[in-house]
């Protein structure tokens, strides 16, 4: 529901002011206890990795247009790096699971992000971070530079393992056996 004195029409009409005219992400999640569903669409530069524009799509409840609003808002302009907590997100949701159904909404358009990150995909070499592309032959670059010390260093310079953190082992793996040679 609305925060405070906040009014609905005041939550619909910061939802209808965001929009999204070349998504490259959607996702959508489904409450199936009230019917309810939100979709997100996101146009997240691939350069850069921040998320540009974004809309979302609901036929939910004040709770469930609420908790998809106040998720956008914290999304809109940030880079994909800095979306860590997302787990705990609707933890505390006091309106049955609308929070949740939201953050399983836009887990669902990262995921098809990283999908379609990994289908452009072009190389004969492994993929090492599927989050954002970066193949073997980039990583190995990067264990080139001298500059390149620890795994802090390995992933500001690829900017591979700063996602979901899967490849961090690899990525740790590659630097040790640099080292032995």
């Amino acid at each position: 529901m609305p925060q405070g004195s906040e009014k609905l029409s005041d939550v619909l009409g910061r939802a209808l002011a965001l929009h999204c005219d070349e998504p490259n992400a959607k996702g959508r999640a489904v409450r199936f206890a009230c019917g309810c569903f939100v979709e997100f669409s996101l146009a997240i530069d691939d350069e850069s990795r921040v998320i540009g524009q974004l809309s979302l799509k609901t036929n939910g409840c004040p709770a469930m247009i609420t908790a998809a609003v106040e998720l956008s808002e914290r999304l809109k302009g940030r880079g994909l790096r800095e979306l860590e907590g997302l787990e705990d997100f609707g933890q505390s949701d006091e309106e049955d699971g609308c929070a949740v159904t939201a953050a399983d909404a836009l887990r669902s358009a990262f995921a098809a992000y990283r999908s379609r990150q990994v289908a452009e995909f072009i190389g004969e070499r492994a993929l090492i971070c599927s989050c954002f592309g970066i193949g073997e032959d980039a990583i190995e670059a990067a264990l080139r530079d001298p500059e390149v010390h620890s795994l802090d260093d390995l992933m500001d310079t690829t900017r591979a393992g700063t996602g979901c953190g899967s490849c961090r082992l690899l990525l740790v793996e590659m630097l040790d056996a640099r080292e032995e040679r």
